[in-house]
This record gives structure tokens, C-alpha cells and sequence, in this order.
């Protein structure tokens, strides 16, 4: 009888126990259902990440700029967008052709005014790395030729075919180089709606401007300035010479020129 009343008291203690625990165990199972439910039902309508089609203006230049703008269009597609690689020659310059992926476009546009490319990369690699004045006369000519880069804006800008074949593709946004300001010019004319610069090195002054980003010359030296972020008295007077001349050499060779190509192209009101 003493086994029987224990065995009777466990049988009532389980059933209360299970009595109690029921309502919870229902509600959790009721409330993990219904967030299942809205996951699966917000996993369904959930929309697609869109695709854009990008333009990627790119300098024909040389590789490094080659291989950087290709790095980018790769990333691009691997993110599910469709860019669109132009390749803007403006020098006459023989270039390893580098592997691109067959899913991305690749136009190339010439624009060469007979400019010699293989000059240009001798320039650059001899100011670069070699402490030449302004006033130098080899400093002097390199500017001069500098200063014809121009010319490549205007073949782009009167290559109807080229511009009707942007605008035709109906891009979403565009991204350009700091070299000189004609992808602007193009990218306002196709009636692309947004565009970026995109940077392959630093911040360079004349991007700086256009876009309003604030370049103090007592603490941001100029553009080919050797010198660091903390200037003394003299390095900061030569900080602000060499930005002003700079600011007033890049708008007076290259922008304020190009715009007058477009506007001699377009109409006075572009």
C-alpha cells in the first residue's frame, strides 16, 4: 500500500507539473511559429539588390592606371552591378594590354593629338623623384606639354558616335580621374545622373577644390611640395604660394580650357 500511495503521489506530481509548464510551452511554441512565419514571409518579399550600370572613365595613360581602374570594375561586378571600362587614350603610347574579365565592356576611344607618351612617363618619373625648381626650363616645357593635354578633350567631345553610344546605354552613375576635368563635361552632356571622383593616389588639390573639401595651407602642403604635415613659418608661406599657383595653373590649363571646348561644342550656356 506504501508503494502504491508513492507511486499514485508521483503520477499526481508529473501531471501538475506538466499542467503548469503547458500554457508556457504553448505560448513559446505559438510565439516561435509566428516569428518563423514573418522571417519566412519577410524573406520572400524581401527585394532584390538592385544593379547599376556604371560607366568607369579611365586614362589610358599607363597600367598603373590601367590595372587600378580594372581592379575596381571587378569588384563592381562581383558586387552584381554592370560596369562599362572607357578607355580614353590621350597619348600615343604602346601599352601591354592587360586581362580583363570578358563580362566586362571594354570601349576604347582614341583622343591622341600626337602627344608623345613616352615623354609624358619620362616627366613624371624625372620630377618625381628628382628636386627641380619651378623655374627650371626642363620644368618649364614639361608644363607646356602638360598644357596640351587639352587637345585629347576636344576629339572626345566632337566623337559623336562616342558620346550618342554613352548616353544610349542609359548608366546610373559614372566615376572619373583627376588627370583633367573633360569627363565631367562628358558625363553632363550623356546625362548620367551621379558620378564620383575616383582616386587612384591622394587627395589631389584640384580635386579638393572642386569638390570643397578644405586644404589649409599652413597644415595641407600643395601638390609636389616636399614637405610633411607640421610646417614652420617658411615652408607655410611657400604652402600657400604653391597653392595658389596651382589652383590658378590648373583652372587657367585645364578646366576654364576645357569648358570653353564644350561651350564652343554645346552652346554658351554649358
Amino acid at each position: 500500500q506504501m508503494l502504491r500511495r508513492v507511486y499514485w503521489l508521483c503520477l499526481f506530481a508529473c501531471a501538475l507539473v506538466a499542467a503548469c509548464n503547458f500554457p508556457s510551452i504553448t505560448a513559446q511554441n505559438v510565439a516561435a511559429s509566428k516569428s518563423d512565419t514573418v522571417s519566412d514571409a519577410a524573406h520572400e518579399h524581401k527585394p532584390a539588390k538592385k544593379s547599376f550600370k556604371i560607366a568607369i572613365f579611365t586614362p589610358y595613360v599607363g597600367n598603373s592606371q590601367i590595372l587600378f581602374n580594372i581592379r575596381v570594375a571587378e569588384e563592381l561586378l562581383a558586387a552584381g552591378h554592370r560596369p562599362t571600362l572607357y578607355m580614353l587614350h590621350m597619348h600615343d603610347m604602346n601599352i601591354t594590354e592587360l586581362p580583363v574579365d570578358p563580362r566586362i565592356t571594354v570601349t576604347h576611344v582614341e583622343g591622341s593629338m600626337g602627344l608623345n607618351g613616352s615623354q609624358w612617363l619620362e616627366d613624371q618619373a624625372y620630377f618625381a623623384f628628382n628636386n627641380i625648381p619651378v623655374w627650371d626650363s626642363e620644368f618649364r616645357k614639361a608644363m607646356a606639354r602638360w598644357g596640351e593635354i587639352h587637345k585629347t578633350c576636344e576629339r572626345f567631345v566632337t566623337n559623336q558616335t562616342f558620346l550618342a553610344e554613352v548616353e544610349s546605354q542609359g548608366f546610373d552613375l559614372a566615376t572619373t580621374y583627376s588627370i583633367n576635368a573633360c569627363p565631367l563635361g562628358i558625363i553632363h552632356k550623356t546625362k548620367i545622373p551621379a558620378w564620383v571622383f575616383l582616386n587612384s593616389g591622394a587627395l589631389m588639390d584640384s580635386v579638393a577644390e572642386v569638390m570643397g573639401v578644405p586644404m589649409p595651407p599652413s597644415y595641407c602642403p600643395p601638390f609636389l611640395m616636399d614637405a610633411g604635415e607640421k610646417l614652420c613659418f617658411v615652408q607655410r608661406v611657400k604652402s600657400l604660394l604653391g597653392t595658389i599657383m596651382y589652383q590658378r595653373g590648373w583652372r587657367s590649363m585645364v578646366a576654364d580650357v576645357e569648358t570653353r571646348i564644350f561651350r564652343k561644342a554645346f552652346g554658351p550656356d554649358f
